[in-house]
Parts: C-alpha cells; sequence; structure tokens
C-alpha cells in the first residue's frame, strides 16, 4: 500500500482546486466582449485585492489592457480648476488655440466647452458655445484648437464647462 501523507495530500487537493478554479474563471470570463465589462461584471462576490488583481490581470490578457471609463459632466468646482490661455487665429478658417491646465488632481478630462462672448458694432452681445474632445491628465496642460466663427469686436472667452472621469491615482 501506498503511504501519502498528510501534507501532500492537502497540497494536492488545494493545487486541484485552484486549477480548476482558474479554469472556470478564464470559461467565465470569456462571455464578455471588452476588458471594462469584464472586470465590472466579474467583482461580483470578490473580498480581496489579491483576488480583484487577479480577475483585472485575467481581463486584460483577454481583450487588452485599456479600460474604457465613460465620461460625465464634471461639477462646478472641478471644472473651476481648469485655467488657461487662449488667442484667435486671424487667418480663415478662424482657429480658437487653446492651452488648457487641469489642475483637478484626480479627474482626467475628456473635453471642455468655450464660450466666446463678443459685442458687435451695433452694441449687440452674442455667445457662441463650443465643445472639444481633449485628454488632459491631472495636474497637465494639453493644447485645443477650435474652428470657429471670427467673433466680431471685442471677445472675451471662458471654460465654462468639462466632461471627465475619475484617475485612479
Amino acid at each position: 500500500m501506498i503511504e501519502v501523507k498528510k501534507e501532500h495530500l492537502l497540497l494536492a487537493v488545494t493545487f486541484s482546486v485552484m486549477i480548476a478554479s482558474v479554469s472556470y474563471t478564464y470559461a467565465s470570463l470569456r462571455s464578455y466582449s471588452s476588458s471594462s465589462e469584464c472586470i465590472v461584471g466579474s467583482m461580483g462576490n470578490v473580498s480581496s485585492d489579491r483576488a480583484a488583481s487577479f480577475i483585472r490581470q485575467a481581463c486584460f490578457d483577454m481583450f487588452g489592457g485599456e479600460i474604457k471609463v465613460p465620461s460625465k459632466k464634471l461639477s462646478i468646482d472641478k471644472v473651476n480648476l481648469l485655467d488657461g490661455k487662449a488667442y484667435l487665429g486671424d487667418i480663415y478658417p478662424y482657429t480658437f488655440n487653446i492651452t488648457a491646465y487641469n489642475g483637478n488632481d484626480d479627474i482626467t478630462i475628456s473635453g471642455i466647452y468655450v464660450n466666446i462672448n463678443h459685442t458687435d458694432k451695433s452694441g449687440n452681445k452674442a455667445i457662441k458655445r463650443y465643445y472639444k474632445k481633449i485628454e488632459i491628465a491631472p495636474l497637465s496642460i494639453s493644447k485645443a484648437h477650435i474652428d470657429v466663427e471670427k467673433p466680431e469686436g471685442d471677445y472675451t472667452w471662458e471654460i465654462s464647462g468639462a466632461d471627465g472621469y475619475l484617475t485612479a491615482k
């Protein structure tokens, strides 16, 4: 009769359970269509950072490493942390050139709303609102160019809103 030590038997059973678990996990991950969907759908009963890390890595291995994070309109507090400089190009097509700074330390900007306020020669005030997709990482600068109708007379501009998403630190 073959003598099996208790420790070896326990190790063999543990190893078998781990292999079965990994096989089942990979099979269930294949039902998703993107790494984001895979990660979100697989985190249901996860109770440890180690398990979450395994799921994340498995999803990245299957679908690629890019996570698509939905952007949303940012609160005025977050928008107020955006700053920048801009100037209007003087030849057609008129381009509004913006250098924007994202002062948020945990938000990536994915788009900005720009208001150009101007008063024409008759004294009529007008506001033109533009949207530009742009990626500005936290605490960094990016440039954007917007084709605009040339404002008549003097103008001012402002970043009136923004879209963005929470960035992992």
